[in-house]
């Protein structure tokens, strides 16, 4: 099960002391400070970053009935969100039982996958400029910044550079927001072959290939290859499927192919071949279907 995130939501009704009410992020009175209270002024909504609270009030020794007040009440409530997500695919909702998402929010979600992540938007309406959500290639705080996000605009579907992604969610303390909901799984492309003979078929699903595609295959053979194509069917121009004589990127190109022409036999010189295939934000189609052998 996901590791849950849990703290508390503190919110005030009645103040009205003379003297101060202390709040501390923690069980004793050492804990880090969160606020001090006193007069007839309202204290915003206060947010823990632990599951605990310690909260002491005091008042002076004055017996003048005109010096004393009605004191105080609060309520309090537990806040679940983030959570450590070891899985292929899933689904994160924020806020998860519907509703606006709570002022003064910082919520983080980690999620550890097997392979590139591939991320899809279902909905996103946040405070537009104040409440973000960062997401981050890697699962610490600083790995570099993939995305942020801000507004009611659905983003775009995008993938991760590695396994693992950091998603960070603040929201300020004034206007909320119905929040967001994501789907995730991994990104099933590319690939290592070492064999005088074989197939690659992308998407694997016969579905469409799907926006934002960074694939790479590499194949290794004990003589030069032979590749034919079988199907091919990309967005002209836009969506490319690159072959290199050799196992590199930077080795030398064979061709650059887009549309639905199926290309001819290709040829290497070498005994390797690196096929790289990349697609933009917009339109998909049923990809491609290669064989290879070798000329030995």
């Amino acid at each position: 099960d996901p590791a849950q995130v849990v703290d508390q939501l503190l919110e005030w009704f009645r103040p009205d002391s003379t003297t101060a009410n202390l709040q501390r992020d923690g069980e004793n009175s050492s804990a880090p400070l969160l606020g001090r209270y006193s007069g007839d002024t309202l204290p915003s909504v206060v947010r823990t970053m632990t599951n605990k609270a310690f909260i002491r009030f005091t008042s002076d020794s004055t017996s003048d009935s005109t010096e004393s007040r009605t004191g105080f009440g609060l309520t309090w409530n537990t806040v679940v969100c983030g959570a450590v997500i070891n899985d292929d695919s899933g689904t994160i909702r924020h806020p998860a039982n519907g509703g606006n998402y709570r002022n003064s929010e910082n919520c983080t979600w980690i999620i550890q996958a097997s392979a590139i992540i591939y991320i899809t938007f279902v909905r996103f309406n946040t405070e537009a400029g104040f409440d973000h959500l960062y997401i981050r290639d890697g699962e610490a705080f600083d790995s570099p910044v993939l995305k942020r996000f801000s507004g009611n605009n659905v983003p775009t579907a995008f993938r991760t550079r590695g396994n693992t992604a950091l998603l960070h969610f603040t929201s300020d303390g004034s206007v909320t927001r119905t929040g967001f909901e994501l789907q995730w799984d991994v990104v099933d492309c590319g690939g290592q072959y070492n064999s005088e003979s074989g197939m690659i078929r992308h998407p694997m699903s016969g579905s469409n290939y799907r926006n934002s595609e960074n694939c790479t295959w590499i194949i290794r053979a004990s003589n030069p290859i032979n590749i034919t194509f079988v199907n091919f069917h990309t967005e002209d121009n836009f969506d490319l499927l690159s072959v290199r004589d050799g196992e590199f990127n930077d080795s030398p190109l064979i061709g650059r192919y887009s549309g639905s022409d199926f290309p001819a036999t290709l040829v290497s010189n070498r005994n390797s071949m690196h096929i790289h295939f990349l697609s933009n934000k917009r339109i998909t189609s049923t990809g491609f279907v290669l064989h290879w052998d070798t000329r030995g």
